[in-house]
């Protein structure tokens, strides 16, 4: 993504419940040029935004499947369910 000499550019990143996410990317450089900073937006006019709102809800929680949800099956927490709990 970062390319030296190159201050900004556009990346696509695959993701596998969100698909493919187009990012805008910027270098920006301490004074003494020996640190970086890249920042990642969404890029205008593509889904992105769309598809990293739909990763915000989707978390780090585990889905059981519909077919598998039956009284008394037991799972394994989520990581949201534990925090909540």
């Amino acid at each position: 993504m970062d390319a030296p000499g190159v201050p900004s550019g556009r990346a696509r990143r695959a993701h596998s419940a969100a698909g493919p996410i187009d990012l805008h990317w910027e270098t920006l450089l301490s004074p003494a040029e020996d640190q970086r900073l890249i920042i990642l937006t969404p890029a205008p006019g593509t889904s992105a935004i769309d598809r990293l709102s739909l990763l915000r809800v989707l978390g780090h929680d585990d889905f059981v499947p519909a077919a598998d949800s039956v009284r008394g099956a037991v799972y394994p927490a989520s990581s949201w369910w534990s925090a909540q709990t």
